[in-house]
Order: C-alpha cells, then sequence, then structure tokens
C-alpha cells in the first residue's frame, strides 16, 4: 500500500563537493554556505518564436532558508528553499538591482528581498556562490560563483 509522506527539514546538506546551509546556520559563522543562485532553461514559446522557439536561462540570486526532503518511502525528494533578491535588470529603470560589471562578475543588490517570493528548487539547479559587499556601492554585492576546491569560476564578458 501508499506510505505516508515523511517530511524532513535540515540545515545543510552536501550536493555536487559543495555544502549548502540555511541562512540561519550563516548568521552565527564567518563563512557562507546559503549563498546561491538557482538556473532554470526556459523556452520561449509566444506568438512571435512559434516556428523557431527560444532557449535561453533565466538565473534568480538569493539565500538559503530551509533544505526539505520528502521521503516517500519510495523514493526521496530534496528541494532547496530560496528567499530571491529583488530582480529589476532593465537599463532605463532607476530601481536596477541587477547589473553585469565591466569586470565580468553580476553586481546584485542585496538589500532588497522579492516581496513574498519563495522558490523551491532542486538541488541540481543551484549553483553555489558567495557575495562579496562593492566597497565604492552601498548595499550591492558581487556574486561569485566557485568550484567545490574553492577556485571562481570563470566569467566571460559578452562585448
Amino acid at each position: 500500500m501508499f506510505g505516508i509522506l515523511q517530511l524532513k527539514h535540515h540545515m545543510a546538506m552536501w550536493y555536487n563537493g559543495h555544502q549548502f546551509c540555511i541562512k540561519q546556520l550563516d548568521d552565527n559563522r564567518k563563512t557562507s554556505n546559503s549563498a546561491i543562485t538557482a538556473v532554470f532553461q526556459v523556452t520561449d514559446v509566444s506568438y512571435r518564436s512559434d516556428r523557431h522557439p527560444q532557449e535561453y536561462e533565466n538565473r534568480y540570486y538569493g539565500v538559503l532558508d530551509d533544505i526539505v526532503e520528502c521521503d516517500f518511502n519510495s523514493f526521496k525528494l530534496v528541494f532547496l528553499y530560496v528567499k530571491c533578491y529583488r530582480l529589476r535588470m532593465n537599463v532605463c529603470d532607476d530601481d536596477i538591482t541587477l547589473i553585469q560589471n565591466e569586470n565580468g562578475f553580476p553586481m546584485v543588490k542585496t538589500s532588497q528581498f522579492e516581496a513574498g517570493k519563495y522558490r523551491y528548487v532542486f538541488q541540481s539547479q543551484c549553483e553555489q556562490v558567495f557575495y562579496s559587499e562593492v566597497a565604492s556601492e552601498n548595499r550591492w554585492s558581487f556574486s561569485i560563483r566557485y568550484d567545490p576546491r574553492g577556485r571562481p569560476v570563470e566569467y566571460t564578458v559578452e562585448e
């Protein structure tokens, strides 16, 4: 017969060589393992692109709020509950919150969370990052991805 769904909440987990921790744990540490970026493959199927749908990456930035393991007895799923930063990317917008810096690193305004916008994502959709505050810009941080050995991931600057 069918078993009862069991939910477990975790404070940390290892995945792909990275240790993901919830924000609550990071608040008491010198290091940060709760900052992540979630990547989604999106297909544009608007009326303009019916014949040639466009695929692109949609990337969200945020912090890990919870790790939820759903145990269905025959298999388990792990979801990450992410609190996302508000993303406004239009250059003409006065309230822009995401900038591609000339050095190739994205800059995120880390003072503004998207109101009520949480995302449940699989760990396979996430990459671990850390936010490094920009000295000359108040409330802005560089988002830097790195591999499990601590080396920064190469960024390419598109011209």
